[in-house]
């Protein structure tokens, strides 16, 4: 059976502390750590945390905007990357999340060449470290500011040709799991995957994501973590819910819904 985790951003409105101690009282094994709540907290600090607890890092999130950070320029937007890679070995975390950044009104030739040349300085890095990069295919309608890939296929090509052993792929069910296309992805990408997000929807996607409660939508979910489980994938499954649907609800309650529904719904 995969171990449980659940990620930092269903967590927005509660401390670092909060959540790794309300974490490991609902039973997970592992969170998804974010970035910027890890910086405010402390390194050193939510490093001992972790390790006195007994909570692994699943993930964390996240490095990347290469095409386009608001924020950052390119050469910044790497050495932040590489400055992500030194806190997640310094956390011993399963990955680090890398997103490209969007098209930011580049031509998608150049949006692929930066993205390309941003790889190839970050992954023997990440490789010096022992630091696995996943990259999230995500669905268009939810990825214009995030990715550069027009379809979910082109993001799967592209890590298959890179094929570097430390570069892989995150398949989140709120991304892949509206395409029937999603079976073969994930038993061709088998040995490839070093993190699963697992999310529900009741409503197509949109760029502005509304996830809801697991089982409260028509995702098959059962039926993808039963081809997880067929594939032979035991890594993390990472619970990520955010969105209108679950403004209302306390975070405790979700979490403890969705390790009930997890435990009932994996093979």
């Amino acid at each position: 059976m995969s171990q449980i985790a659940a990620s930092q951003l269903m967590c927005q409105r509660t401390s670092f502390e909060e959540d790794v101690i309300t974490l490991k009282e609902q039973g997970y094994e592992g969170v998804g750590i974010w970035k910027d709540k890890l910086l405010d907290y402390g390194v050193e600090k939510a490093k001992e945390l972790l390790d006195e607890v007994g909570l692994a890092v699943s993930s964390l999130q996240w490095a990347g905007g290469f095409t386009g950070d608001e924020h950052l320029r390119y050469e910044e937007c790497i050495a932040d990357a590489h400055e992500a890679i030194d806190l997640a070995a310094t956390l011993e975390a399963n990955c680090l999340v890398v997103y490209s950044g969007g098209r930011a009104g580049h031509t998608r030739k150049h949006c692929r060449k930066l993205f390309q040349e941003a790889l190839t300085r970050i992954v023997p890095y990440a490789a010096a470290k022992n630091v696995t990069l996943g990259l999230e295919p995500m669905h268009p309608a939810t990825s214009s500011r995030w990715s550069i890939s027009d379809s979910l296929a082109e993001m799967l090509d592209w890590v298959e040709k890179f094929n570097n052993p430390f570069l892989k792929l995150i398949f989140d069910s709120y991304h892949i799991c509206h395409d029937p296309e999603w079976p073969r992805w994930l038993e061709r990408h088998r040995r490839r995957i070093c993190l699963i997000h697992i999310a529900d929807a009741d409503e197509p996607p949109c760029d502005e994501q509304n996830r809801c409660l697991l089982g409260a939508g028509h995702l098959p979910l059962q039926a993808f973590l039963a081809k997880i489980d067929e594939i032979g994938y035991r890594g993390f499954i990472e619970v990520e819910l955010f969105g209108r649907a679950l403004e209302d609800h306390p975070l405790p309650s979700i979490l403890q819904h969705s390790r009930n529904a997890m435990l009932n719904l994996q093979p």
